[in-house]
């Protein structure tokens, strides 16, 4: 007599009930992690400059185990003050003339040398001096758009003052609130970004409103100036044409800006000096 298969008599005994857990497991794991931070450097901890690495204790003249740069690259005597912020009175203004063409030119040498030390004043009246002008010229290319758009003219545009001051006021109430921001994220993130270094380098990266304000006065006053010598009249669609330009400059200068401020934030999360 052949034996049933041990399968066959599995299925023939009596199963019990399908049983459903009242609720999912917990997910320890994604919890243990969220709970369990990681914490930002210690203020006076030696890190690489280039991976964040922390160096305290290694011989000067070797490299980074964790990305193999040389720890040299690291020494905090190689950040120094910007040139605005040790220049005596009567040079601030060549002072103020060279930090802004580094900073726009070589932003990431600039940033990759500056110390945070004693800084935040100093940066904060180099910001309001930008965030001045850049107002001025931002208020001029608006009142060409408003008079434009509105058919008025543009004498009758309250020019300077209204436009400038609530542009102004914005580029100050975005730069901090930036910065708080980064802060916050630095921190959840680990990284050594306290608030007051953060706003060093967001005022110092406010030089870069100036080209993006020119670039804005720049389409806003030639297309009025082409309207006004007739030179779109035989071009239907040259308003709508403008209308796409100056919102795909709103889109460039967004990234360019943004692109800059993480030049800056790379350039100051590992700053040892």
């Amino acid at each position: 007599r052949r034996l049933a298969p041990a399968t066959c008599i599995a299925n023939s005994l009596p199963q019990p009930p399908a049983t459903f857990p009242l609720r999912p497991p917990s997910p320890i794991g994604y919890h243990a992690s969220m709970a369990h931070r990681p914490a930002p450097p210690e203020p006076h901890a030696m890190l690489c400059e280039h991976c964040g690495y922390i160096l305290d204790g290694l011989p000067p003249g070797g490299a980074c185990p964790e990305c193999g740069q040389p720890i040299a690259d690291s020494d905090p005597t190689l950040r120094h003050p910007s040139a605005w912020q040790i220049a005596p009175r009567g040079s601030r203004r060549r002072a103020f003339r060279r930090d802004s063409r580094e900073i726009l030119l070589h932003p990431t040498r600039f940033f990759r040398h500056l110390t945070l030390h004693g800084a935040g004043p100093a940066a904060r009246a180099f910001a309001r001096r930008h965030w001045i002008l850049s107002s001025i010229v931002f208020a001029m290319a608006g009142a060409i758009h408003i008079a434009w758009f509105y058919d008025v003219p543009l004498f009758i545009v309250v020019f300077p003052l209204p436009l400038a001051l609530l542009t102004y006021g914005f580029l100050a109430a975005t730069t901090d609130f930036a910065g708080f921001l980064t802060a916050y994220e630095a921190r959840y993130r680990g990284l050594r970004l306290p608030t007051q270094t953060v706003r060093i380098g967001l005022y110092y990266h406010s030089a870069h409103y100036l080209p993006v304000a020119g670039a804005a006065l720049l389409l806003t006053g030639a297309h009025d100036a082409a309207t006004h010598a007739g030179a779109l009249r035989n071009l239907p669609d040259a308003h709508v044409i403008y209308l796409y330009a100056l919102a795909g400059l709103v889109i460039v200068s967004a990234g360019y800006l943004f692109w800059t401020y993480w030049i800056a934030m790379r350039n100051l999360m590992y700053a040892n000096g």
